[in-house]
């Protein structure tokens, strides 16, 4: 007998067990007359609405924030140091001999960086020279050849000696670790320079008379020739110098 009951009333007799809200938009008059307050609910609806608004407001503000400051910063120097290490592992994977200590994956690291460095300067030394002129080109020459010249190879170093300390032990455990915490250790130091030293390095360059005011003409000579060399040694500095001890020490111990 059921099978014959019309569709509609059985969707008129699940609405009459469910919410006030359904009913009302299924049949606001039927609803009503079955004695749901219109006006209360109404209300109740246009405040959990406005709010829902408010909240999602902010959750996409929060999330285009993140797009256009965080994940630039962020995804970027993943990407980098990721296809820098495959260049790595694609050269110990050709040349097995090219590399097979600490201090041939550094040496090998600091290559594949500066390499990097200079593909990625002509960019941005063709914009200086549109941009800025011969001051400009001059001024992206020393600031990204000279001063900031060695930040790849730091990095791509770091990731290098990870790869170079697997290749040299003969520990199971060390061969799997070592090369993924050398990337990981190259991938914070880049997230690190893009988030914070590149912002001070350009606030630097920057120079405006008020914070965050415009931009002057040209920089201090200070800032140019003291500051951002100091912000540069402080930010790169650490790193290198553990670099350096690294080799060090593994050119002391024995493989294993």
């Amino acid at each position: 007998m059921a099978d014959h009951v019309p569709g509609a009333l059985r969707v008129h007799d699940a609405v009459r067990r469910d919410q006030p809200l359904l009913r009302l938009a299924v049949h606001e008059e039927l609803a009503a007359a079955e004695g749901v307050d219109r006006q209360r609910v109404r209300a109740i609806f246009t405040i959990l609405l406005a709010v829902t608004i408010a909240v999602a407001m902010k959750i996409v503000g929060i999330l285009l924030v993140m797009a256009f400051l965080v994940v630039p910063a962020v995804a970027a120097p993943l990407v980098e140091e990721a296809a820098k290490a495959a260049g790595l592992v694609l050269l110990v994977a050709l040349r097995r001999g090219a590399l097979h200590d600490v201090l041939g994956g550094i040496v090998w690291g600091a290559l594949v960086g500066l390499g990097f460095t200079l593909t990625e300067n002509v960019r941005y030394l063709l914009l200086a020279a549109v941009q800025g002129g011969p001051a400009g080109l001059g001024r992206a020459i020393y600031l990204r050849a000279l001063v900031g010249g060695f930040t790849h190879a730091a990095f791509t170093a770091t990731a290098g000696a990870g790869l170079g300390w697997g290749c040299q032990t003969r520990s199971p455990r060390a061969r799997r670790l070592a090369p993924p915490l050398g990337l990981l250790a190259a991938m914070g130091q880049h997230v690190g320079w893009n988030a914070v030293v590149s912002g001070a390095i350009a606030r630097v360059v920057c120079n405006p008379a008020l914070p965050g005011g415009p931009c002057r003409e040209a920089p201090t000579e200070a800032g140019l020739f003291v500051t951002i060399p100091l912000i540069v040694a402080a930010t790169l500095g650490p790193g290198v110098l553990a670099l350096v001890v690294i080799a060090v020490r593994a050119a002391r111990r024995p493989a294993g």
